[in-house]
């Protein structure tokens, strides 16, 4: 890993740093990183492929499941005892990957809004204008600002829940001694080149039942971008005040309140040059402006209710989102 070539440990956290120039310095690897030992009886972890370079991780790491219709990500948290636990909850702790992905399923049916789904009586143009501006649950795809944000949603708050459950795990936090979350602070995701691993560096905030003040946190997570959306986490550490750790992939990109530890390892912000993923802001909406958008929408679609100006069979069509909007389209929407 960049810059990296040493593993400190501290009594809150540990990191492992595979070297293949210098493998005698890192004799022991977690269990996770080998494919021949599962995690635990209950575990249906994917093996990893043979020849792919490994990744620090403080034990087993999380997945992610994107739902793009319906604009949450899941993850998965596998705890010390090979049990699956998902962020935002859906219902359940699970003894395999399967179970947790069916878990999922069944809550994402259970959210549906009958009325998303009402086909009866109800024309083209209506039905292609639901699905653009809501989710299957109803709610806006691109809220109005007046409105309350969904932690359903706020897939950042989800990470740190886990991040959270995680720390508590590690370190025999349970009861009143247990943290909870109180906010997410900084955060800051980049690239060192490999455009199939993304750093994300985060700063949270979380107290135990009854404390007056809050203690900072800083955690490193690694997007690996692929079939199995694997997320190693890195680091994660409580800092200190005296903390003040040096990353380019923070400060390039002007993050500068970012808190670094200084004794602990984190892999991503060693080299000089980063980037940043490429999307664009996520958009609220005033009321006029989403009547506006509904307008402008049912005008662009009209063709759908006339038989002759209707595209032929075969032909789809994408709605490409309001003006100024850096996406695509609603992934999926083709009629």
């Amino acid at each position: 890993m960049p810059g990296i070539t040493t593993c400190r440990e501290s009594p809150i956290t540990a990191a492992y740093f595979p070297s293949p120039q210098h493998p005698s310095l890192f004799p022991q690897q977690p269990p996770w990183l080998c494919p021949s030992q599962p995690i635990s009886p209950h575990s249906h972890y994917p093996q990893r492929p043979l020849g792919r370079r490994l990744t620090p991780s403080l034990g087993s790491p999380f997945l992610r499941r994107v739902q793009f219709q319906w604009g949450i990500d899941f993850y998965i948290r596998i705890d010390h005892a090979g049990y699956y636990h998902t962020y935002p909850h859906v219902g359940g702790i699970y003894q395999s990957l399967q179970e947790a992905e069916r878990g999922i399923e069944r809550y994402l049916h259970g959210r549906r809004d009958p009325k998303m789904f009402k086909m009866d009586n109800v024309s083209p143009v209506d039905i292609a204008v639901r699905q653009c501006l809501y989710y299957p649950d109803g709610a806006r795809r691109r809220p109005l600002r007046s409105e309350p944000v969904d932690e359903i949603r706020d897939s950042k708050l989800q990470l740190v829940h886990a991040l959270v459950d995680k720390y508590n795990e590690d370190n025999n936090l349970f009861g009143d001694l247990a943290y909870e979350i109180n906010a997410v602070g900084c955060y800051q995701a980049f690239c060192e080149g490999d455009v199939s691993t993304w750093y994300h560096h985060i700063n949270f905030t979380a107290k135990t039942k009854g404390a007056v003040y809050s203690d900072v946190f800083f955690a490193e997570v690694i997007f690996m971008l692929g079939d199995s959306e694997e997320l190693p986490v890195s680091c994660l550490y409580m800092v200190k005040p005296t903390d003040n750790g040096n990353c380019f992939g923070c400060m390039n990109h002007g993050n500068f309140d970012m808190k670094h530890p200084n004794d602990v390892g984190y892999v991503g912000g060693h080299v000089l040059n980063t980037f940043m993923p490429f999307n664009g802001p996520k958009l609220c909406f005033d009321d006029e402006d989403l009547e506006a958008e509904e307008a402008r929408l049912r005008s662009s679609l009209q063709c759908l209710d006339s038989p002759q100006l209707n595209p032929p069979c075969g032909l789809a069509k994408k709605y490409p989102g309001p003006p100024g909007f850096l996406g695509s389209g609603i992934p999926g929407l083709y009629f």
